[in-house]
Formats: C-alpha cells, structure tokens, sequence
C-alpha cells in the first residue's frame, strides 16, 4: 500500500531506521554460518579458487552494505586510442624501467 499525502494514521518508519525483516534474515544467516562454521571452511577449502571467492563475496554481502552506483566520466574512443598509442610507443626496456621506478 502506498503512503499518501495526508495520511493521519502514521508518519511511517523513521528515517535512518532499519527494516526490521532485513535485520531477521542477517541474524539468521550470521546465526547459521556461526553454528556450521567448521562446515563451511570445509566446504570453502574443497572449492576452486574461482568458486571460493565467489562465496566468499556472497557472504559479505550479509556484512558489507552493497555500494550504489557512482558516475564515473566518459572516456572517449580518441582519448583511449591516443593513450594506447603513446603507450605502444615506448621502447619496451625503457616501459619496464618507468614501471620499476613508479613502484619503489
């Protein structure tokens, strides 16, 4: 049901409050990973490398908020041309030594 404008019955949830039910299902799922822990690394140590991370990150998602989407600036066919082109113009001993040099 929608929240219409003038609504006396209620202001509905406070902003910054959580939603209950989210906060339910984290419990749970901190809860059930907490009591099969030895399970799980089990689990995780007999997976790929690929897999693992996959997993892994899945999980996070119940303890890291997901980030929203950001702007980012456009970057146009031309500029990245040009930059590969320069790239592509150094000698590749002189490439590798501003790389060493950029990393110390």
């Amino acid at each position: 049901m929608r929240f219409e404008l003038g609504n006396k019955m209620g202001k509905g949830r406070p902003k910054g409050a959580t939603n209950k039910s989210t906060e339910i299902v984290k419990k749970a799922v901190a809860k059930l990973l907490e009591s099969n822990i030895d399970a799980v690394q089990t689990d995780l140590d007999q997976m790929q490398p690929r897999d693992r991370v996959n997993a892994l990150l899945q999980f996070l998602k119940f303890h890291i908020p997901t980030q929203k989407a950001v702007e980012v600036a456009d970057v146009s066919f031309d500029t990245r041309t040009e930059w590969i082109d320069k790239i592509m113009s150094y000698d590749p001993n002189e490439l590798h030594k501003k790389i060493a040099d950029a990393t110390k």
